[in-house]
């Protein structure tokens, strides 16, 4: 009859985003579920190249970042979170391979300056080059990495896993100028004439924001950079007072005790549910016996004496937190013989002229969140504008896809529940005593063991060496055919056959929601 139209409903196969790698999971969007069902077969190697598609720094992060990635992982809602951030440091150490190259477009004639190369412009310069653009870096610093060399003590990133990333990005073609510092006016001549066709500023927060504090205390953020320059500093037998609750206070905190310290006491105006420090570092820092103290706004040191006025905390300000206010008359004294303050950093002051061809990633914006996770998002997502501007609007990244969220997987079919992978430290009174990396090394059965609690979800693991198939199982009509690949974390891995009904087993027995029923109309 014409004009009615039949409809059909069939399987569609579509990789969907895991939460871990969503909204609210990693800033930069990496392909865990991906990586971690890789690095469950022993392809520690396939792994790390999984996730070098997302960004270059993958064991800095596997030490560094703050596993914001574990918060919204389904497995919350079954037991507990994969342990990600300490498989992402297990299959970078094990899978990394300087001889590996990613994919590389041809050379396109055109060329952008990176100036800072922090782990914001490392990104970009890592997308970039790989894009088909000549990029040439400029680091005041002797040596490139940012805050990752100067500002992050070695016991959280050794630095030669840094240096061993940083070479991997340069090998690609990139060329660095260290040691050579630019000013605001000059980005306009990097831009005449045909030399660069855009310029990037990624270069961090790198002031520090002064304390309102009468006498002579020191930056924490300069003795931080200090002992990361290898400057000679005992502070051993001295009290050591440091005012701030955020990451580089405890990392000054940590690092004093390392050097001799004791006692070692943080002062924070606001009480420790409103510390912008990440809570693992406090409990480690008090592991390693920094004292804490509270409600404390500093006032003066005479070189023997910190005076703090007390506080109590009040109505919540712009930053969502309880204000701090003074309570009238009460005053508190702590001894100390040096007072290192950390309250915050800011990024220079520079006269940037406008100009469309000038773009910005990472702490020298002032909304960026300041951790390093969120500086690479902001170098690749930056990389991807450069790339649209030069390229007459093509973008470099891929669309997001939908998430999958827990009430649409089919997990309790599958599987079981099981412990998460304990993160074990080297113990608290033989980590302060030195600079050693604090991280005790997975061995690969462990990081095998806990990659496989990983739903993968979103995510199909077909091909020649299916670990599934329960689509296949499901269907009594041989609706769906294999194609016998190996497996590829984009891959298809089945085709339509004219066997289909409709019949709906496929996806609803599917664990991870890729396979979803789709309408057709003739």
């Amino acid at each position: 009859m014409s004009g009615i139209k039949t409809t059909f409903v069939v399987p569609k196969w579509e990789n969907k985003t895991a939460p871990c790698a969503g909204v609210n999971g990693c800033p930069a969007g990496t392909n865990i579920a991906g990586a971690l069902y890789a690095l469950s077969r022993g392809q520690a190697d396939h792994a790390w190249q999984i996730m070098m598609e997302s960004h270059p720094l993958r064991s800095v992060l596997g030490r560094v970042c703050y596993n914001f990635c574990e918060k919204p992982c389904n497995r919350v809602y079954f037991d507990t979170p994969v342990a990600i951030q300490r498989l992402e440091m297990a299959l970078s150490d094990e899978g990394f391979d300087a001889g590996w190259r990613p994919k590389m477009k041809r050379k396109n004639n055109k060329k952008v300056a990176i100036i800072g190369a922090g782990p914001a412009g490392l990104t970009a310069a890592y997308f970039l080059v790989r894009a088909g653009y000549a990029v040439e870096m400029f680091d005041a610093q002797d040596k490139p990495g940012g805050m990752l060399r100067y500002g992050i003590p070695e016991y959280r990133l050794d630095k030669s896993v840094l240096d061993r990333e940083v070479d991997f990005i340069l090998s690609l073609g990139v060329t660095l100028n260290s040691g050579h510092r630019l000013i605001g006016r000059e980005l306009k001549s990097l831009l005449n004439g045909t030399k660069f066709q855009a310029v990037l500023v990624s270069t961090g927060a790198d002031q520090s924001i002064s304390a309102d504090i009468e006498g002579k205390t020191e930056n924490g953020l300069e003795f931080l950079r200090a002992t990361q320059s290898g400057k000679k500093i005992s502070l051993k037998g001295k009290s050591v007072v440091v005012i701030g609750g955020g990451n580089t206070a405890m990392d000054s905190c940590r690092t004093a005790v390392r050097l001799g310290a004791k006692p070692v006491i943080a002062a924070y105006r606001r009480t420790m549910d409103e510390m912008p420090a990440h809570y693992e570092e406090y409990i480690q820092a008090r592991e390693e016996g920094v004292e804490f103290r509270f409600l404390l706004t500093p006032v003066s040191f005479d070189g023997k004496v910190v005076k703090f006025q007390k506080n109590r905390l009040g109505q919540s300000d712009e930053s969502g937190r309880r204000k701090p206010e003074p309570i009238p008359g009460e005053m508190e004294e702590i001894q100390a013989e040096k007072v290192f303050t950390a309250i915050g950093q800011k990024p220079s002051e520079w006269e940037i002229p406008e100009d469309n061809r000038i773009f910005f990633a990472g702490d020298v914006l002032p909304d960026s969140p300041g951790t390093v996770i969120h500086a690479i998002a902001g170098g690749k997502r930056a990389a991807d504008e450069i790339h649209r501007k030069l390229s007459g609007g093509r973008k470099l990244l891929k669309e997001s896809l939908p998430e999958v969220p827990y009430e649409d997987m089919n997990v309790l079919r599958y599987y079981q529940k099981r412990m998460r992978l304990r993160s074990p430290l080297v113990p608290a009174g033989v980590r302060s005593k030195n600079f050693d990396d604090m991280l005790l090394p997975l061995n690969k059965g462990e990081a095998m063991l806990e990659a496989d609690r990983c739903f993968k979800c979103g995510t199909c693991v077909g091909g020649a060496e299916s670990t599934c198939d329960w689509c296949f199982h499901a269907c009594d009509h041989k609706g769906l055919q294999k194609k016998m690949e190996p497996w590829d974390p984009e891959g298809v891995f089945f085709e339509i056959s004219e066997e289909c009904d409709g019949c709906g087993k496929c996806w609803e027995d599917c664990p991870r929601n890729v396979v979803t029923p789709s309408v057709l109309e003739e």
